[in-house]
């Protein structure tokens, strides 16, 4: 057999150096995507550290569960005239003057005490000096933010700054108690708005499709499941 010449070595040890390149890129690569998944994993944890956080349960979590049990005791009439009330908090994005007057008398029964004031001092007061309180918050402004954490949580999702397995691990449930609430209150408020629908009704609509495996996994998630978890 002939001696290698210094060419046929030189070439070979460039092909032994140029495939272990190759092997540290692609095992840089393969790292890089298992420390974002990582991070997603621990992302979505804290997610729900937040969602179940002392300070959140009493503000929202509570007060939408009694709103859903509520509207789930309620029937005939009753429930249809707290339907009504209850969307009132979800108008149309063009609103009329009356029924813009309609809906700031609900909130501020004063007002018409001011309606037909032209002295900017009052406004300025009002803006700039009226203290408001934040210790106690409305069965609305508890259910706007209850809808609107999981337009959050849909949105981060899509994102993909999430993990798709641990989001339904821990979310699905919590959700499923309040999904035939969500369901109901969404045809309410769609008969309310028309064809203005708020944010939540297809992030509330999607995470229900995704909690149910009816929303296929597209490009890479579905060759290599690791890079959704």
């Amino acid at each position: 057999m002939a001696e290698p010449s210094p060419k046929d070595i030189s070439d070979a040890v460039t092909n032994i150096i140029s495939g272990f390149s190759v092997i540290s890129a692609v095992a840089a690569g393969w790292y890089t995507l298992y420390q974002r998944a990582v991070v997603r994993r621990e992302r979505t944890s804290n997610l729900f550290e937040e969602f179940y956080s002392p300070e959140n349960y009493h503000a929202t979590i509570a007060p939408v569960f009694i709103l859903k049990v509520r509207w789930q005791a309620l029937e005939g009439d009753a429930k249809t005239a707290y339907a009504d009330a209850i969307c009132k908090g979800w108008p149309k994005q063009e609103l009329s003057r009356d029924e813009a007057r309609e809906i700031i008398s609900s909130y501020d029964h004063k007002f018409e005490s001011y309606a037909n004031v032209n002295d900017a001092g009052v406004f300025e007061k009002m803006h700039f000096r009226k203290e408001r309180s934040t210790e106690v918050i409305t069965e609305h402004a508890a259910l706007t933010a209850f809808l609107y954490f999981w337009v959050k949580l849909e949105r981060m999702r899509k994102e993909g700054l999430l993990s798709e397995n641990l989001v339904k691990q821990l979310f699905k449930g919590p959700y499923d108690i309040y999904r035939p609430f969500i369901r109901d209150f969404r045809e309410a408020v769609a008969n309310c708005v028309g064809n203005y629908e708020p944010d939540w009704f297809s992030a509330t609509q999607n995470l229900e499709s995704f909690f149910d495996g009816k929303e296929p996994k597209s490009g890479l998630l579905r060759f290599i499941p690791f890079l959704g978890r």
